[in-house]
């Protein structure tokens, strides 16, 4: 019996972790919102995808600026909808009862003054696909993504505006 207890402990624990890692979606930036949004234009565009789908939980949302631009990555869970694939942003689609449910990693590299895309990684899979194997893919597509037009290995201040100059 306590093993039992202690096992529900554990899983209650990681949930509780699961829950608090989860980003409102009103806190996700205007770049963090545009590369969520164009993974959800290309998802729906594909032959096989019938119903519409929602973003409706953000596990990782992060944002930062190199030398050669914006970097952005967003991990998101979509969730199908009763709706058709081209009415996937009315607000009205509900979840039905058992949905299929899709993992959602995507990285973009923004150029600074047109928001221009430089690079991206957009993948979408069936959340009982992620393994660790696939996450480590991702995580190491991503620092390609990351690192495009970066200059040298240490990404010093000024260091892009310096070689632009010469």
């Amino acid at each position: 019996m306590r093993g039992l207890w202690g096992a529900v402990a554990a899983v209650a624990a990681v949930l509780a972790m699961a829950v608090e890692a989860q980003i409102p979606e009103k806190e996700l930036t205007s770049m963090q919102r545009r590369a969520v949004h164009s993974v959800m234009r290309e998802f729906h565009a594909r032959d096989y995808i019938n119903n519409g789908f929602h973003a409706t939980s953000f596990q990782r949302a992060n944002q930062m600026e190199f030398p050669a631009g914006i970097f952005v990555r967003v991990e998101f869970t979509m969730k199908q909808t009763d709706c058709r694939k081209h009415q996937w942003m009315e607000p009205k689609c509900k979840t039905p009862k058992n949905p299929r449910v899709y993992n959602c990693f995507t990285c973009f590299k923004f150029e600074f003054n047109s928001h221009q895309v430089i690079s991206e990684l957009k993948d979408c899979i069936p959340q009982r696909s992620v393994t660790p194997e696939r996450t480590r893919k991702r995580e190491t597509s991503c620092k390609e993504v990351q690192d495009r037009n970066e200059t040298g290995e240490l990404r010093l201040p000024g260091a892009f505006s310096f070689l632009k100059s010469q």
